[in-house]
């Protein structure tokens, strides 16, 4: 029985997307998604043509609601933050969190470097930022998914406030360095191309800005002005559709993206060996060249592997106490 409304459930969001973004692009996302772990020609050519698609589907929609000239109110909730803080949030609150969220959110404290870290929740979020009404509507009403407002809360800090996000997922085994900070944009650029937009050039799960950013700020305009007219997501990445766009066209933008340099190549190393031996991958969390490793919440850990504590389970007895 669940199998079976799931399956219906499925198929009535494939022909709603269908409706809404048309068969050619939901025809291309198909095949991308079939062809997505192929290093092929094809697989490329098929990926640039999505890409493309969805690219000019999504400009034409923002550019509706630019030409409209809504009037978007970007105003700081609080006037006492300082020192470029890191934020990070469990929207259901870091109590409610897994224990390997909550490992992660404890390492972003001992590693700040003298940051401040506020850990945000739907409980104090709105103290710091004001969504606008209608994004607000549509996330009640299950049109905008938690991630994709998540998309917009994160530019809305940074834009705001300025400082650093993390995704409650980023494990910090190293203090953050200060430069990082300092730069007028930075992201992980961790060397390796991608079939996203962002090509590795960037990623959203850790990014700083000065306050006030250009970019910071057209990318969160852009977000609202899409919501505003589509009461569905064209694609999960849209955040990186948008920034690949900005920056291809706006010279500051550019030179931000391209001064983003290649570090943390091995960011997501630690995240397919948390069920492996403490013993035998503990190198993976001393590595000086790499701060950042995500990890994920959706995976199954285990504390022991024949006898022996795993990396997940040092985690725990390390930051949990467990």
């Amino acid at each position: 029985m669940g199998e079976s409304a799931s399956y219906k459930e499925d198929t009535v969001d494939k022909i709603q997307y269908m409706k809404e973004f048309g068969v050619n692009i939901f025809a291309i996302k198909s095949l991308r998604r079939v062809t997505l772990k192929s290093n092929s020609r094809i697989a490329w050519k098929i990926n640039e043509i999505n890409e493309r698609l969805i690219e000019n589907y999504l400009i034409r929609t923002v550019e509706t609601g630019e030409c409209e000239n809504v009037k978007i109110n970007l105003k700081p909730l609080k006037s006492n933050i300082v020192n470029e803080p890191i934020w990070v949030m469990w929207y259901q609150g870091i109590e409610k969190a897994p224990d390997i969220v909550k490992c992660c959110v404890e390492s972003i404290k001992e590693h700040s470097a003298g940051h401040q870290v506020i850990v945000l929740s739907e409980e104090n979020l709105y103290d710091y930022i004001e969504l606008p009404d209608f994004i607000m509507e549509k996330f009640s009403r299950g049109y905008i998914s938690r991630t994709h407002l998540s998309d917009m809360i994160r530019l809305n800090l940074l834009y705001l406030y300025g400082g650093a996000w993390l995704d409650a997922t980023v494990l910090v085994s190293n203090d953050i360095p200060e430069e990082y900070f300092r730069e007028e944009l930075f992201s992980l650029n961790f060397g390796k191309k991608t079939k996203d937009p962002s090509y590795g050039r960037w990623t959203t799960f850790c990014f700083f800005a000065k306050k006030g950013n250009s970019l910071i700020e057209k990318t969160l305009k852009y977000h609202y002005y899409y919501w505003m007219h589509k009461n569905h997501p064209i694609d999960y990445v849209m955040f990186d559709y948008f920034i690949n766009y900005i920056s291809r066209r706006d010279a500051v933008a550019a030179k931000q993206i391209s001064e983003i340099k290649p570090t943390n190549e091995n960011v997501f190393a630690l995240m397919h060996s948390m069920n492996a031996s403490y013993v035998n991958n503990s190198s993976l969390l001393i590595d000086t060249k790499t701060v950042f490793s995500k990890l994920s919440w959706k995976h199954e850990y285990v504390l022991e592997v024949n006898g022996k504590q795993t990396v997940y389970g040092y985690l725990v007895e390390k930051y949990l106490g467990k």
